[in-house]
């Protein structure tokens, strides 16, 4: 009875997180990211923002959030090219940054990468510097859908690791 019981509930959960077509990519975005903050030797205090985080919780994205960080002031409606978005931002002064997008359509790619490349030119403008081993090696990959950049002082595993999260899940 145990073993039917838990047989049932692994199916219901599977069947739960497959539902809806954004879903497993909510919880692959977020997951690269937190797999690439737990790379990065030196990472700063800082937050995980989710685009499926609930108004009030922490790692909320509020509109103004994604204006200031990818929009240059200017307000994104992102959910008509982006199934998720998952970005991690330090606390505190440091130029350590990691963002992840999947792309609702491989289309939308190319335009992805040039935003996030103008995040980065900003960021290098801005903390270059001063955090000049940030910059060094700072990327940004395309797997799949997924858009990544990442801002880090090694980034030797952001590769590998994105790709196996992608792979596995994907």
């Amino acid at each position: 009875m145990k073993k039917l019981l838990c047989y049932i509930l692994i199916f219901c959960t599977l069947l739960s997180t497959s539902c809806g077509k954004n879903e497993n990519h909510a919880l692959l975005c977020y997951e690269i990211v937190q797999a690439l903050c737990e790379e990065e030797l030196s990472l700063p205090a800082g937050i995980i923002y989710s685009s499926r985080a609930k108004e009030g919780e922490d790692g909320y994205i509020k509109k103004e959030l994604l204006a200031s960080i990818l929009g240059n002031g200017k307000q994104l409606d992102i959910f008509n090219f982006w199934d998720d978005i998952a970005i991690f931002l330090p606390s505190g002064e440091s130029a350590c940054e990691f963002i992840v997008i999947h792309c609702m359509d491989s289309k939308n790619i190319q335009d992805t990468a040039r935003l996030l490349s103008t995040r980065l030119n900003d960021l290098k403008n801005s903390k270059g510097k001063k955090y000049p081993e940030y910059f060094e090696k700072c990327e940004i990959l395309t797997i799949k859908n997924y858009v990544i950049m990442t801002v880090s002082r090694d980034i030797s595993n952001a590769h590998k690791v994105a790709k196996e999260i992608i792979s596995k899940r994907s």
